[in-house]
C-alpha cells in the first residue's frame, strides 16, 4: 500500500498485489465498497507526476541537496536534527 499525497502531490492511495488479493479486496473490504471512487483528474495527476519522476531525475537530486542544506543549516544553529522514520 502506498499513498500519493506527499511524493506525488495528489490525493489517494494504491495497493499493489496479486489478482487474488484484488478480488478479495473488491469483495470483502467494506471501506472500499462504500467509498466513492477517485475522480479521473487525480489519476491523471498521479500519472503525470510519475512520468516527471522517471524523466526528470535532476529534480530528486536537487531536492536531496536542498534537504541536506536545510539540515546542515539547522544543525549549525545548534538544533539537533533527528530524522523520524514512520511506517
Amino acid at each position: 500500500m502506498g499513498t500519493l499525497g506527499k511524493a506525488l502531490g495528489v490525493g489517494g492511495a494504491f495497493i499493489a498485489g496479486s489478482g487474488t488479493l484484488r478480488e478479495f479486496l473488491l469483495n470483502r473490504a467494506r471501506s472500499f465498497i462504500f467509498t466513492t471512487g477517485s475522480p479521473p483528474a487525480l489519476a491523471a495527476g498521479a500519472h503525470a507526476a510519475l512520468r516527471i519522476l522517471e524523466d526528470e531525475g535532476w529534480r530528486r537530486h536537487r531536492l536531496r541537496k536542498n534537504a541536506e542544506h536545510l539540515r546542515s543549516g539547522i544543525a549549525a544553529l545548534g538544533h539537533p536534527v533527528d530524522p523520524a522514520l514512520a511506517g
